[in-house]
């Protein structure tokens, strides 16, 4: 009798344990598709031009006007001078710092006229943010830059300005950038600002600032 009835439960369980598995299948794939679009959105989020090239070159040219606002008080205040800048740059990816973060390092060449009337070189080593959730509808970037500018003679504007003091050539340089392109472009929108420092003596006591914008190019 035991037996009888044992052999009639296994029946019973081996139907019950296939149908579990076959319901299990349509949910498994309904997850699975699910996770895909997510997966996708990360993904374009995450991509850059920074993040699909290893190490690429970038060529920027700019345009400015001198502010005679210091740093801080930017943008609240400006303080626009008839002195303009044109410059242009080349930098390229040396680095990686986690996904978020690439190191460059960036050589430029700025014609200064207007009220002033010189030339400048700047070299600086750039930190550069690359990854924002809306990359995948317009690819931005953040950089933060530091190094050193070289000026043919000291700035006129920058003797002219009363805060300063003990005027150098050599100053400190500051960039500070933010661009902007459109997904898989290599040609991107930029926005800077272009800062000279003494560092709180260390160069003297001068600076100076100029508000760019201009076009890079990746290769």
């Amino acid at each position: 009798m035991m037996r009888r009835i044992k052999l009639g439960i296994a029946p019973v369980l081996a139907s019950v344990l296939i149908g579990a598995g076959l319901v299990s299948l349509p949910a498994a794939a309904q997850e699975k598709a699910a996770q895909e679009p997510a997966t996708k959105e990360r993904a374009a989020e995450e991509t850059t031009p920074e993040t699909r090239s290893a190490n690429p070159w970038y060529m920027t040219m700019v345009g400015g006007v001198y502010s005679g606002s210091q740093l801080l008080e930017i943008p609240a205040s400006l303080k626009l001078k008839d002195s303009y800048t044109f410059g242009v740059s080349v930098s390229k990816q040396f680095a990686e710092w986690t996904r978020y973060m690439r190191v460059e390092g960036e050589l430029q060449v700025l014609k200064h006229f207007g009220d002033q009337d010189n030339w400048e070189f700047t070299g600086s080593v750039n930190l550069r943010w690359v990854v924002f959730p809306w990359n995948r509808y317009v690819e931005t970037s953040v950089a933060l830059g530091e190094g050193l500018s070289w000026a043919t003679e000291i700035p006129a504007l920058e003797k002219a300005d009363p805060t300063n003091s003990s005027n150098s050539q050599l100053l400190n340089y500051v960039l500070l950038e933010v661009t902007f392109a459109i997904p898989e472009s290599p040609w991107s929108l930029v926005t800077r600002i272009h800062h000279r420092s003494g560092v709180w003596g260390l160069f003297g006591h001068s600076g100076s600032n100029v508000l760019e914008a201009g076009i890079r190019y990746r290769f």
